[in-house]
């Protein structure tokens, strides 16, 4: 939960303590149980221009505006030359129309009640002083307030808590005299103890509640009743649309699969008005999170058995049948990045230490029953998903085609029997190198003339194998760790590969020549060149000019490291910035001479960045321009700038400009709203 501390104490006005305001908040919050879930976020010497700014930036679920109030004229905020300058009700209720999802305002101020009661019509809760209030006061009532919000404590509560602090603050013994040093005695005038705690109603802090919060569908029920007036009335309505009502509640709050304490808080206070007791609304909340649950569950289950199977990579199809699977089962993006990635990466790890499998998938059986085939991958998912769910009690067994990676390709029907291959023990003149096409990330290398057959190794973008060439649709390769098979024809590029001078494999059992000395020293040559890594997130450095070579470090995708262009396919000699020497696949590298597009224009690593670096604001009604990934508006966003927020661009001749936001982020803007500063 995020709060939006803001100061403001121009000049000519009483200085406040709005510093220790400030510190008592934080303190407390650090101090709190739930002191992980709270950010304090402070402005000071706060101007119209900042307010907007810092709600745009900072999207708070509390706002605490801290300093003078001056009654209908409106709250006091610094002006241009730093002079008071007024926030009328009419302005800040038009602001929180727009801001409309914070949670809740906090005026401590004078007289504040007056812009409290305009913005509570957009904003849940409003707080607001209703007369003048001491510096003290105010600060024991924030103190008190944000000390209730770290417990726990929903906003009324929190409320009434703050108010009780007020209490302690103005309690004083008027007149006392101390008897003697040594004792804790004192002596007191004839006064009453509650006159001396007593707290005006009219400098009470009030609390207003928008009207769909005060006004529930109880009937006559109003926010002026008190909370046994709402309970008595809840009684009257029937118990189950109560628990509807309760329950199309959380499930709204849990669309994004969890509850944050706002939302905690609100629930708590819909269960109060609604009458349901905690023991129902903590068995309503269990029962949607098991949907939940059981959802991710069963994505989980139906991923890792497509995965299981063989399927990975996915074709255009499965991918499509995953997706509206998530869709059924109401999942966002995250929660199927957070369910899949572990699985890829496990499944990549064990097939990088074990090597691929060559045996047929085992079909799967789940409860006794009648055999049931499915020969399809829609089939087989809907089938593992009513499986894993329960729905089913027959046996199902998952009859499958091997994997491939082609997608939607006719399959051809296996040989009767097994063909010798083509490519013997030993290189023949007439083979030739060659990659996979560019549309493949991956291409399976099968046992056999047919999809239907077993894979036996996988190659990867980029990888350089050998094969004969043929007339037919599937062409016999062999890997350079020596694996045979057949790749279909439509999947083999000759022409990235220059044969003449690619070197050919070897299969020998025989003990390999000692290494040759690394051609690169640990101090810079004359013939190295800057580069970064291709087509991967990350590749492995090698301690020889072999797959089999032990692995020595890796360079990820964007890190600049240094080698010796060979003039011809092959492993390339490296050195990373930390010293590491080693060898990479060349087809893996990209000289940063070749194309500086490897890196954003103001990434400080791009080794040939430009100097024409100029400073820049931004030109728009909106308040803010949006920074995204790439050059198209429909890239993902990366940040925002706000008015006023200085950053660095490099003018271009088309429409989006790079730029560098204050933080750093990189990425590309809307030229259109940029403005050069002069």
């Amino acid at each position: 939960m995020k709060i939006l501390f803001l100061a403001a104490n121009p000049r000519g006005t009483d200085q406040l303590q709005l510093d220790q305001e400030a510190k008592k908040i934080e303190d407390g919050l650090e101090r709190s149980k739930l002191r992980e879930q709270f950010t304090l976020v402070t402005k000071w010497a706060v101007d119209a221009e900042s307010l907007r700014r810092a709600m745009l930036k900072e999207q708070p679920d509390i706002v605490h505006f801290s300093g003078h109030g001056a009654g209908d004229t409106g709250l006091v905020l610094v002006g241009q030359d730093g002079s008071p300058k007024p926030a009328t009700a009419e302005a800040l209720s038009g602001l929180f129309q727009i801001f409309h999802d914070v949670k809740c305002v906090l005026l401590n101020a004078c007289f504040a009640e007056i812009q409290a009661k305009a913005i509570v019509e957009h904003i849940d809760y409003v707080i607001g002083m209703k007369r003048a209030v001491k510096d003290s006061t105010a600060i024991a009532f924030a103190t008190g307030f944000y000390d209730g919000l770290g417990y726990g404590l929903d906003i009324e509560d929190a409320f009434k808590l703050g108010r009780n602090a007020i209490q302690f603050e103005v309690a004083s013994f008027p007149n006392h005299r101390q008897v003697s040093q040594d004792s804790r005695d004192i002596e007191l005038p004839d006064v009453e103890p509650y006159e001396a705690v007593d707290i005006s109603e009219d400098l009470n802090p009030t609390l207003l509640k928008k009207d769909r919060l005060a006004k529930t569908d109880l009937g006559s029920v109003v926010a002026s009743e008190s909370l046994a007036e709402k309970l008595r009335a809840a009684e009257t309505m029937n118990t189950t649309e109560a628990i509807d009502q309760y329950r199309s509640r959380v499930r709204d709050f849990l669309a994004d699969q969890k509850l944050n304490p706002i939302e905690e808080f609100q629930l708590a206070t819909l269960a109060k008005v609604l009458g349901i007791s905690d023991l129902m609304a903590n068995q309503v909340l269990k029962e949607e999170q098991q949907v939940i649950d059981a959802a991710r569950k069963n994505y989980r289950a139906v991923f890792q058995e497509t995965i299981s199977k063989g399927y990975y990579p996915f074709s255009s199809q499965i991918n499509q049948e995953l997706k509206e699977l998530q869709s059924q089962l109401g999942l966002s993006n995250a929660d199927v990045e957070e369910i899949t990635l572990p699985i890829i990466l496990s499944y990549e790890k064990n097939r990088r230490t074990s090597g691929p499998r060559t045996t047929h998938p085992t079909p799967i059986s789940y409860s006794p029953g009648p055999v049931r085939p499915f020969i399809s991958s829609r089939n087989f998912i809907l089938g593992a998903l009513l499986a894993a769910s329960g729905i089913v009690s027959t046996l199902l067994i998952i009859n499958l085609p091997n994997p491939s990676p082609l997608p939607d390709m006719p399959e051809t029907p296996p040989s009767q029997a097994q063909e010798p291959h083509p490519m013997g023990a030993t290189p023949e003149s007439d083979e030739v190198p060659a990659v996979i096409s560019p549309g493949a990330q991956s291409v399976n290398i099968r046992a056999g003339r047919s999809a239907n057959t077993d894979v036996v190794a996988i190659l990867s973008r980029g990888e350089v194998f050998y094969t004969l060439p043929e007339n037919g649709d599937w062409w016999p390769v062999r890997n350079t760790s020596g694996s045979l098979g057949y790749v279909r024809s439509s999947w083999i590029s000759l022409d990235s590969v220059d044969s003449s001078s690619t070197p050919q494999p070897s299969r020998s059992t025989a003990v390999q020549p000692t290494p040759e000395p690394h051609p690169m020293g640990l101090t810079p040559g004359p013939n190295e060149v800057p580069a970064v890594i291709q087509n991967a997130q990350a590749v492995n450095i090698r301690s020889g000019r072999s797959n089999d070579a032990s692995v020595v470090g890796t360079l990820s995708q964007g890190e600049v490291f240094q080698t010796i262009p060979q003039g011809q396919v092959g492993w390339w000699p490296v050195r990373k910035a930390n010293g590491t020497l080693g060898y990479v696949y060349s087809t893996r590298i990209r000289l940063a001479s070749d194309n500086s597009a490897n890196f954003h224009p103001l990434d400080p690593r791009n080794p040939s960045a430009p100097t024409a670096v100029q400073r820049a604001t931004i030109q728009t009604n909106d308040g803010f321009l949006v920074v995204r990934t790439d050059k198209t508006p429909q890239s993902p966003e990366v940040d925002r700038i706000v008015t006023g927020e200085v950053f660095e661009t490099i003018p271009q001749s088309d429409t989006w400009w790079p730029v560098r936001t204050a933080d750093g982020s990189l990425g590309y803007s809307n030229s259109a709203y940029i403005r050069l500063a002069e």
